[in-house]
């Protein structure tokens, strides 16, 4: 502790002291189950206020000038619970779809009044006997600043403007586009997770390189089988071979194809950038066009590469750019391997995959969105797993169709 300046100590020697009194407090005999309360509600109270009292802490170790604040948040419970100080603002802007909605900094919000309130809260969680009005209020005097809009500036006496002159009302004809209002572009595109459970339907994906063998293996079982598919494409890595099979399923009526974009550069594409997401759309619609692959068969899919902007109803920057580009669906997915063997610490085999899916599928009894990639032991996972479900009267179909 020495080798710190004066200051320096004295703020750690603050913070452990706070610390200090917050795990007594957490910890103490007559705190330690909901039991112990009079009601639910004054232990939820209770425990709400613990977590005003961590904020506090960790505004006294950094401060800022300004508050963030979860917009789509409407409880003041989540609110108290999500408040948050950072040092990389920027980077929660930008990725504000990972925290549950989009991130804004109240910069006019005086942190001063918080800090007043926290303080008085501090001294209620002192006395012994919590008095349960007295928290409350302190609660909702928390919850009032917290969803409060930004203080205005002082107010200044109005200074007399001259009358305008009045001048002659453009007719519409006259109006350049230009000068008219610059509305964005509704959103049209339809983000797609899953279908309605107990139909029996399943959709069934891939993504990725497309490999002209596994693409014939593929095609081939879903003739004998008659089976509805969506084969999403990594442009960069599409071959005249592949494009050969992919146009013979396309004439089956069985194989659609989707823009899994063109580099599938996932961690530049999670920025989510208008101007990027908007290059990677038209590059990969570009390259599929120099395959002999119409205009209109190339719009209908989108799957961003590592899911993207698609979480929590879909990212609007990433909704826009395909809205303009007349997308219809946005294709997300409810059952998939690669996470899902990771969590679960399960070795990756066709066994493991097929029982991960038919486990989700038979809980719902259909209406899920199955993701697989271009890979041995997804093919034979996906094969066997079809086989087994066409037995129990599954049907395979598009997207889409789920939501029918």
């Amino acid at each position: 502790m020495e080798r710190f300046s004066k200051p320096i100590r004295r703020k750690l020697k603050s913070l452990f002291e706070n610390i200090s009194r917050v795990f007594e407090f957490i910890f103490s005999k007559p705190f330690k189950s909901p039991e112990s309360f009079e009601s639910t509600e004054d232990f939820k109270r209770r425990r709400l206020v613990i977590r005003g009292l961590f904020s506090f802490l960790i505004l006294s170790l950094f401060k800022r000038s300004s508050i963030l604040q979860i917009t789509s948040v409407s409880s003041n419970e989540e609110k108290i619970s999500l408040l948050e100080t950072t040092e990389d603002v920027d980077y929660l802007i930008k990725n504000g779809e990972s925290f549950g909605g989009e991130l804004k900094i109240l910069e006019g919000l005086g942190e001063e009044d918080l800090r007043k309130e926290l303080k008085e809260l501090r001294k209620i969680l002192k006395v012994e006997n919590i008095n349960n009005q007295e928290c409350q209020e302190a609660y909702e005097r928390i919850c009032s600043i917290l969803s409060s809009k930004p203080s205005p500036s002082p107010t200044q006496i109005p200074t007399p403007t001259p009358t305008p002159e009045p001048q002659p009302t453009p007719s519409i004809q006259n109006i350049s586009p230009k000068e008219s209002f610059n509305q964005e572009k509704p959103i049209s595109t339809e983000v797609i997770y899953y279908g309605k459970p107990g139909t029996k339907k399943v959709a069934i994906t891939f993504d990725d390189f497309p490999n002209p063998k596994i693409l014939r293996d593929l095609l081939e079982f879903c003739k004998n089988h008659q089976i509805h598919m969506v084969w999403f494409i990594i442009g960069r890595t599409m071959n005249d071979e592949a494009a050969q099979i992919i146009r013979e399923g396309i004439e089956t009526g069985l194989i659609r194809i989707g823009n899994h974009s063109f580099s599938h550069n996932i961690s530049e594409f999670s920025k989510l950038n208008k101007e990027y997401i908007e290059s990677e759309k038209s590059r990969w619609i570009e390259e599929m066009k120099n395959y002999g692959f119409e205009d209109e068969i190339l719009r209908y899919y989108f799957r961003p590469p590592g899911g993207a902007g698609g979480y929590r109803g879909g990212d609007k920057r990433l909704l826009s750019v395909l809205s303009e580009n007349n997308y219809k669906y946005l294709v997300m997915w409810d059952v998939e391997f690669i996470y899902t063997t990771r969590v679960k610490s399960l070795e990756y085999t066709p066994e493991n995959l097929k029982g991960i899916a038919l486990s989700r599928i038979r809980y719902t009894n259909g209406g899920n969105l199955v993701l697989a990639h271009f890979n041995r032991t997804d093919v034979e996972a996906i094969k066997n797993l079809i086989i087994e479900l066409i037995n129990e009267g599954y049907e395979f179909v598009f997207p889409e169709q789920l939501l029918n």
